[in-house]
Order: C-alpha cells, then structure tokens, then sequence
C-alpha cells in the first residue's frame, strides 16, 4: 500500500521469511487485531485505507502464522549478522526521514514453496544468472507492470550491456542489474477456450474452473460441457445430479426435472400410488388425485360391491391378489383399504 513511491525487499531470518515495505508520503500504519489488520492513516487519525485478514499458506494449502508489525524510526537496509564479510560501503537507505516501514514476518517452518501472501502472492522465484558470494544479489527491487529489476550491489563483472561475458569478475564491485520479465502468457494460451487470458491467469467462463480453465467448477458437470445442475432446484428436490448434469429421480418421480409423478402414481408432489386393476379391483378408474373414480354399482376407496352383493370369482381373486400384494409389502396406497362389511 503507497501514497507515494513504495520499497520492498525480503529475506529469511531463523526459518521466518520477512518482507519489509517502506511507505513515503503522509500516510502512517496503524496495526490491530494482533498485526493481522492495518489502517492507514492520514496526519489527523483518520483512516484512508484499510487491510484486514492477512493470510499466508503455502502451496499445500496449509495456513501459516503471519502477521504484520510497524518498523519504529523510519526503515534501513541491514544483512545477516552471520554473513562472513561486511560490505565495504554501507548500503543506501531506503528512503528519507519521511520514510515508514512496515514489516510482515510469515513463520515459513516446513512450508511447501511457493507461498500466497494474501493480497500478495509469489509467484517466482528470481536468481541471478551468475551468483557469487557477497554480489547481494536483491540490494534492491523495482516493479513495474510485468517487469522487474533486480540490482546486485557488488557483483564484479567489468561486461557491459546485455548478455555479456557473465564470468568476468575483473571490475570488484561495479555493481550489476539484472532484468526479469515476467511470462504474461497464460497455459494453455485460449485457456482451452472456456475462459480469457488476463496479465496470464486465465479468467474462466462461469461453469468451469482451474488455472487452465481445465475443470467444472462446482454444480457443474460433464466436462467441456459443463451443464448446471443443483438438486434443490433442477431436480425439484426430488432427486440427486449425475455425471451428466441430468437429474436421478427418486422412486415415485419422473421427468426431466424430477417434477411430475412415475407412471401409476398421481397427485404430484405427492405421488399417490393408485393402478386401477389392483387399487380400484378392476372396477373404477384413477382421478388426478390417486383416488378411485368407481363404476356403477361399486362404491368405496377401492371400488368395492355393496353391502349385500355377491362378488364374482374374478372379483374375489382380484381381492385375494390385493391383499397378498399388501402383506409382501409391494404396494401402498395412499388410504387405507377396507374391506366391504357384512350385511
């Protein structure tokens, strides 16, 4: 965060990584929540921006402990107290007495690299093409849109220009800079062409999801097609999405959505089990509300003779079969069958 030019440098301290802002201008950081949230402030206190939740994890997905503290008394470049050789000049400070510092320290212990920094995310890592001990290699940074540059205080090569002879190492402490651009081109380029390419992340069309845009995102299925489908409203709640994006109905549904009864069930969302042969006895027809419509001369839920009348033989095996249907447990009807009392 800036309002004015802004420096950044990292290192690692006894397992921890520690990345240091510098902050010019008349804004100060104000820390809360144990140095997991910062305002900045103007000269009279009030806040102008805000930065809460930091969250660090690494390539796992595993959170790490991070938090943010204020650099008192403006901000110095400073090296390890175990390097072997002090430099022969002291380093340039960062900034002026205006400058305040801002320090963010990740305990990295037996994290997986790369780390996310939330809003700050790595997403490389730079070295030079011709290390040597003590060049201090990352004395200083600057960024700008996909480039960076990176100089090396000490290095000893008397080349010139780009490319040059990167062995020589006849100029002690001349001084080099190196020039990294970063690969703004996102993989695949088309992002398989679910999705668009910006600054090298591909942002996907909604139902699809990956860094390629190589998946379905959540709800959605059979990819490249990627068709939406959530139980609770494309099935009707009456059944579950496949592979497919089609819905599995629950027994007694049918239908492409899950929203009309199967066959012989009737009364949706109900379902009502009713089959004329069997709920009705072979004399009545099933009304929209699973219920028998009787023919004359029978009357009841189940479309039985009145009082009195003698059933035929196929009346009484239609009973019989009815009945055993019921006891195996095969079909249940949506009110209670009754059998015709005596006269």
């Amino acid at each position: 965060m800036e309002s004015g030019p802004l420096a950044l440098r990292s290192r690692l301290v006894n397992s921890r990584l520690v990345v240091t802002l510098a902050i010019r201008g008349d804004l100060s950081p104000r820390l809360s929540r144990g140095g997991r949230d910062v305002q900045f402030v103007n000269a009279a206190g009030a806040a102008v921006v805000n930065y809460s939740n930091l969250l660090v994890f690494d390539a796992d997905g595993v959170a790490l402990p991070a938090r943010f503290e204020v650099v008192a008394g403006g901000l110095r470049s400073t090296s390890s107290s175990a390097a072997p050789k002090a430099p022969r000049r002291a380093a340039a400070a960062v900034g002026g007495s205006d400058v305040k510092g801002l320090r963010l320290t990740v305990d990295d212990s037996g994290a997986r690299y790369p780390l996310t920094i939330d809003p700050i995310a790595q997403q490389a890592y730079l070295k030079a093409s011709n290390t040597d001990a003590y060049d201090y290699f990352g004395s200083s940074v600057a960024v700008s849109g996909d480039t960076v540059v990176v100089g090396a205080l000490y290095e000893n090569s008397n080349t010139t220009g780009v490319n040059g002879d990167q062995g020589n190492n006849s100029a002690p402490e001349s001084g080099a800079v190196y020039v990294f651009v970063v690969d703004l081109l996102c993989h695949p380029p088309d992002c398989n062409g679910n999705g668009v390419c910006e600054a090298g992340t591909c942002v996907c069309d909604t139902g699809y999801a990956g860094a390629g845009c190589d998946r379905c995102a959540p709800d959605y299925y059979d990819y490249p097609n990627c068709f939406f489908c959530v139980a609770a409203t494309t099935c009707s709640g009456h059944g579950t999405c496949n592979g497919q994006g089609d819905c599995d109905c629950d027994t007694g549904y049918a239908g492409g959505a899950c929203d009309q009864c199967a066959p012989d069930l009737y009364d949706y969302p109900n379902c009502v089990f009713c089959q004329a042969a069997v709920t009705c006895l072979g004399h009545g027809t099933c009304n929209a509300y699973g219920e028998c419509d009787c023919d004359p001369g029978y009357v009841g839920e189940n479309c039985t003779l009145p009082p009195g009348a003698i059933p035929t033989t196929t009346e009484w095996g239609l009973v019989v079969l009815t009945l055993l249907l019921l006891t195996a447990g095969k079909v249940t009807f949506g009110r209670a069958f009754q059998q015709p009392r005596a006269a």
